[in-house]
């Protein structure tokens, strides 16, 4: 019987193993459904055609497949059940793989790209398990691989397989296994010709690099539709393989900015530049993207201060990384920082580290028994030195010569320097609102500052004075604000502009005052920092990314490649913890996640439920019996909710961009926020999700307690553009729509007042307003406040005043009347409470860090 036909009728026994029908074959044998008639159960039968049933090459990698299946146990790869013989015959027994392959999956179109990480971050594993134990697959392509009825990818068919040592000999073409079944002649090449490396196509030695290719062809594949270097004829095929770039233009333009760099990195043609380990690319994945899809809790080492700062010579990062070059690597300096145990990092939505303009010192903000301070630390000395006179600082700055240090200490700006010296007051920016500290010193005298997130830059004199508008924000170009500063050797000044595209780099032309957006930089994160090996490097999603970048030019040169996939991630801005001075970078490595506790009135927490994560905007429904909250996953941030007794939890969303969820009045749904409006679902997760006649960002919105009315604040394209808006009988009216900021509002149990914030009078303070209106306003707060919460009975406001939980008693009757605030505790939880209907509880975040990486920090 030739090899082309079937060698095994239905109906055949191989000992207890009755054959049902052919599934396939491919160059190392031919494949069958069968029954295992003592265990009862259908498996998969793999036995060589009779044309190779006399070829001892064939039989001896025939046997070779048995033993490298045998090795691997791993729920991605299909497991051997065992070899055996029958009437001269060898065959594999194999678990039988259910479903369809990538290629049936493809050949459907594109797969849209949160889809294709989850799937290839499955294959990712896989391989990475096959080369932990020095096996290289050598034919990963669609058809190897097969997506299970429950999404579980399973990678088939190791016949080509083969043990390696790293470094190992190459081989040659005679060694190599045939592109079809009925080829045996020497030099033909190994596996299918559009997925194979370079190296394989010229018949040399592979490695696990080989893989990598493969499993770079098969991604780009799934994001783009199309094949990278499959041609119509097989020489054309090999041409591209060996010559060709793949058409980049033909990834998806949503694709996120992080995806294309890994790509390049898998595709690289020389394997000495090549990504090199496929568990850095499954790192770089679930590191590039929101982590985890409802993932399982992960253990935390609990040790924040043993997180360190890793610190490595960033031109030599880069080329190690991937700058193909033949020069002599860079000589790296490695340094982990461990705090002492009293300290602990500071936290938050600011710099807590800043090198020096040589790269010579470390500044960071540490706290000690909950008060923070700078200190500094010399890059050759063994121990961090606290700096005098900088207790509370935040956002540490240095001024060009390295010898002072500016800081913030809430709105107002210091500088001390560092030899000890008494600090001195540069400017108070209390008619500021909403200062967000991030500032530069520049070699002219000068200190620019962002302010809020929907303004532009300002500037001040480091000897003092009144501070002066440097750069304005465009709305008609969708502009929200203008953050992160940062002047280049040179002295021209870049800066992060937020639109509602995410963040692009601009560059500030001081003498027109007009800013334009750096050719050649597509969308980074929100922070943006220069390298002195002639890079912009940005955080972007837990991973920092670089640039090559023309500073005379002031323009990019090149794709973003990945550097480093653990760095830390601040809770609340979702800017990356990282500082550059001179060509040296430093990092935080490790997670900043949240615990969600209930906190009493006397500031005692108790944790809700017992796993970390990404928690945002815990709310508890009018019962206090579930929890709604966002959470973000391996797509984005979507809508969950906990119910407290049984301890399950049911996903509303799977959009990724789902924010805010708070309680219909009944309990039964939940209203969310997006980029595209509100929507409303049911809190259980079954029904439509219906979408309600508000267009836009709709934020923190809030039901009256008739369900009536939904009230929330705007997404600001101006300086003046924050206001509140109450959405009713299908119409929209403004509340607040003056002059200032309002936002945060929050209906009283009665339904007769609205509280909310407003920075009015210079800063943000809590106020409340007779509702519908008009009526008497009242100011509840005295020294500032944010995220106000009404008493279940309505008596008392909670509102937080940084990280001190006030409380103001109210008098209903006979007219309504504030009484003084007093606070109830002090505690750094993250972001805004909710109330508990019931206890009088609030239910908040609670910053939690652990490690990643327990390697070296780096």
């Amino acid at each position: 019987m030739s090899s082309e036909s079937m060698s095994l009728e239905s109906g055949t026994k191989l000992a207890s193993y009755e054959i049902l029908g052919l599934l396939g074959a491919g160059g190392m044998g031919e494949v069958y459904r069968a029954k295992d008639t003592k265990l009862g159960r259908d498996v998969a039968i793999k036995v060589l055609p009779e044309a190779f049933a006399q070829d001892e090459e064939r039989l001896a990698r025939f046997e070779r497949e048995a033993r490298i299946l045998a090795a691997l146990n791993h729920p991605g790869i299909a497991t051997l059940y065992g070899l055996e013989e029958s009437a001269g015959t060898s065959y594999l027994v194999m678990e039988l793989v259910e479903g369809e392959t990538l290629r049936e999956r493809f050949d459907r179109g594109p797969i849209p790209w949160d889809e294709a990480m989850a799937l290839f971050q499955q294959i990712a594993e896989a391989l990475d398990a096959a080369h932990e134990k020095n096996i290289v697959h050598r034919d990963l392509k669609p058809a190897n691989a097969k997506i299970t009825p429950e999404e579980q990818i399973k990678v088939l068919d190791f016949g080509l397989a083969k043990d390696y040592e790293p470094g190992g000999k190459d081989i040659g073409l005679s060694d190599s296994p045939t592109l079809a079944k009925d080829d045996t002649r020497d030099g033909t090449i190994l596996g299918t010709p559009a997925y194979m490396s370079p190296e394989q196509a010229r018949g040399k030695g592979v490695d696990k690099r080989t893989d990598i290719w493969a499993f770079g062809c098969c991604l780009f594949e799934a994001l783009s539709g199309t094949s990278p270097f499959a041609r119509d004829t097989l020489s054309d095929t090999l041409s591209a393989v060996l010559r060709d770039e793949p058409e980049w233009d033909a990834l998806p333009k949503t694709l996120p900015a992080h995806i294309e760099p890994l790509l390049r990195h898998c595709l690289v043609k020389d394997p000495k530049h090549r990504l090199r380990d496929i568990g850095d690319a499954l790192t770089a994945m679930k590191g590039s993207f929101p982590a985890g899809r409802a993932e399982p809790p992960r253990k935390p080492t609990w040790a924040p201060v043993a997180l360190g700062l890793g610190l490595l010579a960033m031109a030599y990062a880069l080329y190690n990384s991937f700058v193909p070059s033949t020069s002599t690597p860079a000589h790296v300096r490695r340094l982990v920082i461990t705090l002492p145990p009293e300290q602990t990092l500071a936290s938050g939505s600011s710099d807590v580290i800043v090198f020096s303009p040589d790269g010579s010192r470390l500044v960071y903000v540490a706290k000690v028994n909950g008060k923070s301070r700078l200190y500094l630390r010399e890059l050759d000395a063994f121990e961090a030195q606290p700096i005098a006179n900088t207790e509370g600082a935040a956002a540490p700055f240095f001024s060009p010569d390295g010898e002072m240090i500016g800081f913030f200490v809430d709105d107002e700006i210091r500088r001390a320097k560092l030899s000890g010296d008494v600090a001195t007051l540069i400017n108070s920016l209390t008619r500021l609102t909403n200062v967000e500290p991030q500032a530069v010193w520049g070699s002219n005298g000068e200190i620019i500052f962002a302010t809020t997130r929907f303004d532009g830059l300002y500037r001040v004199d480091a000897a003092g004075g009144e501070p002066e508008i440097l750069s304005t924000i465009r709305i008609e170009q969708g502009e929200r604000s203008h953050r992160r500063p940062f002047l280049l050797p040179n002295g021209k000044l870049l800066f992060s502009v937020e639109t509602s595209d995410g963040f692009r780099t601009a560059v500030l032309s001081r003498a027109t005052g007009e800013h334009r957006l750096v050719a050649g930089v597509g969308a980074t994160g929100p922070d943006t920092r220069y390298v002195g090996s002639g890079h912009l490097v940005y955080g972007q999603s837990g991973a920092l990314f670089a640039v090559p970048f023309d500073i005379d030019e002031l323009e990019g040169s090149g794709s973003p490649v990945p550097v480093t996939p653990d760095v830390r991630n601040s809770l609340i801005s979702d800017f990356a913890h990282f500082a550059s001075g001179g060509a040296n970078l430093a990092y935080l490595t490790g997670a900043e996640e949240a615990r969600v506790v209930r906190v009493d009135r006397d500031g005692h927490s108790t944790p809700i439920f017992a796993q970390t994560g990404d928690y945002r905007y815990p709310n508890l429904s009018p019962n206090g019996q579930r929890l709604a909250l966002t959470i973000r996953g391996n797509f984005g941030l979507d809508v969950w909710v906990y119910e407290l007794g049984r301890g399950t939890r049911s996903r509303l969303t799977t959009d990724g961009r789902s924010l805010f969820p708070t309680w219909y009045p009944d309990g039964e749904r939940v209203t969310f926020s997006t980029g595209e409006g509100l929507f409303i679902t049911g809190a259980d997760g079954s029904g439509e999700i219906e979408r309600l006649d508000v267009q836009g960002r709709a934020l923190g919105p809030r039901w009256s307690p008739d369900g009536q009315t939904l009230a929330f604040f705007t997404d600001p394209r101006s300086r003046t553009g924050v206001n509140i808006k109450l959405f009713r009988d299908e119409s929209l009216a403004p509340f607040a729509a003056g002059e200032f900021h309002e936002s945060s509002p929050q209906f009283s149990p009665n339904g007769r007042w609205l509280a909310y914030i407003s920075d009015e009078s210079g800063r943000h303070e809590v106020y409340a307003q007779a509702y519908p209106g008009p009526g008497e306003k009242y100011t509840l707060s005295n020294e500032g406040g944010r995220e106000p919460v009404w008493s279940r009975d309505g008596r008392e406001i909670f509102y937080r005043d940084g990280d001190r939980f006030m409380v103001v008693p109210l008098q209903l009757e006979p007219t309504f009347s504030p009484g003084t605030p007093r606070m109830l505790f002090e505690a750094p939880y993250v972001s805004n409470p909710g109330g508990h209907p019931k206890l009088r509880r609030l239910a908040g975040w609670h910053r939690v860090h652990h490690d990643r990486n327990e390697r070296d920090g780096t």
